[in-house]
């Protein structure tokens, strides 16, 4: 019996595995992951992991025996060259695998820079474990970072760096930062938090140039005009949905592999989940989510498709950053044209947006309570505001 092979051995793929055993299914499983690692966490790897406060094994969610006792076969260290729909197998390195379903959970990629690739010896990027210990090899020597890219991992690598005492400038092509992720005004404030933390900001400013020594970089061009000097250049200017297998298999893929309502491609055995899934909302857009609550509750909801639930996918998007001793939560998806009023509270400060009195997102700064509450009401009618922005 071929069963459930799973590309990917992220949080998707587990989550998976262990709602579908936790449900009383028997189905075999397999987890293929071409890192060599089990599933771990993500979010720490910016955060606490880069500060030293985290080990790798903390990283884990299940320990060793955890796949062996629940029956499923997880391979690491191994890249699907292909798949063939019309066989249902998955090629790996060394043979075929035969599936009875597939489920793509293959993540993404950060974007690189070409004049900026990850073959030099102090440029660097942060999306796995390996990228991480490759950071804090480099970390001793040196003292000037530059960051490229003003979105989650940047600003959050950033706020480490400075929490270290080094010198850091972020450089970001856009007027903004998290200019995809929140409203101008949010922009703003996290903008002056940096500056007030000591961070050069560089907005509206581009890497026009890279004056190297050897294989290392010893200073940028930007286009301000001005020479970047720096010891180490962090990228973080985004990901890309590793969508390379779908679309070499005839699956339609946008941004990501195109998946229903319930999470199926375009052939009806293989379906996608995580950051590679670009799926419909309620309103018609489709969307791909970058976040752990998006691969969780999409496995979640796959799980219950796999048993024979037809509900479309419905989850509200929630969202998490740390920096320096505040933490950014955001709760729904930012819409376009919507009204913003400020929710105070004791601890901090929520902005809410409202599309025709209904909730469509709350931005919360160190207010938790309210980020909570918004997690069960986005849709529905916005609360009265405290003031107005």
């Amino acid at each position: 019996m071929a069963g459930l092979v799973v590309i990917g051995a992220g949080q998707a793929a587990l989550q998976l595995a262990m709602s579908l055993r936790a449900a009383g299914d028997s189905r075999e499983i397999t987890l293929i992951g071409d890192e060599p690692y089990a599933p771990y966490s993500r979010p720490p790897l910016s955060k606490s992991f880069l500060k030293g406060d985290t080990q790798v094994d903390d990283l884990f969610f299940r320990p060793p025996g955890w796949f062996s006792d629940n029956g499923v076969a997880l391979h690491t260290g191994q890249r699907a060259s292909a798949i063939d729909p019309a066989r249902r197998i998955v090629r790996l390195p060394d043979r075929d695998l035969p599936y009875d379903t597939l489920v793509l959970a293959t993540g993404a990629r950060p974007r690189s820079l070409a004049d900026l690739p990850a073959t030099l010896g102090n440029v660097a990027t942060l999306r796995g474990i390996d990228d991480i210990r490759n950071l804090l090899d480099l970390l001793p020597s040196c003292e000037r970072v530059a960051v490229i890219g003003g979105g989650f991992i940047g600003l959050e690598f950033a706020a480490v760096m400075r929490g270290t005492g080094r010198s850091v400038t972020l450089v970001e092509a856009a007027p903004r930062l998290m200019g995809r992720a929140v409203s101008p005004g949010l922009s703003d404030w996290f903008a002056a938090l940096h500056r007030q933390n000591g961070v050069d900001l560089r907005l509206a400013t581009g890497v026009t140039g890279v004056e190297r020594q050897g294989d290392r970089v010893a200073a940028l061009a930007l286009s301000d005009g001005t020479r970047l000097a720096t010891d180490l250049v962090l990228v973080g200017v985004g990901v890309l949905p590793n969508d390379d297998l779908a679309r070499a298999a005839g699956l339609p893929c946008d941004n990501g592999i195109v998946v229903t309502e319930t999470l199926r491609t375009a052939e009806p055995r293989i379906f996608a989940i995580g950051d590679c899934a670009a799926f419909p909302l309620r309103d018609g857009r489709r969307v791909r989510l970058e976040s752990v609550q998006n691969a969780v509750d999409q496995a979640k909801h796959l799980a219950r498709v796999l048993q024979g639930d037809t509900a479309p996918y419905a989850a509200t998007p929630w969202f998490w950053s740390d920096q320096y001793e505040v933490k950014l939560q955001i709760a729904g998806l930012l819409p376009a044209g919507a009204d913003a009023a400020i929710i105070a509270d004791t601890t901090g400060f929520s902005l809410d947006h409202v599309v025709g009195g209904l909730l469509a997102c709350r931005e919360s700064v160190n207010d938790p309570r309210a980020h909570l509450q918004a997690r069960k009401t986005v849709g529905r009618p916005a609360i009265s505001p405290v003031g107005t922005t």
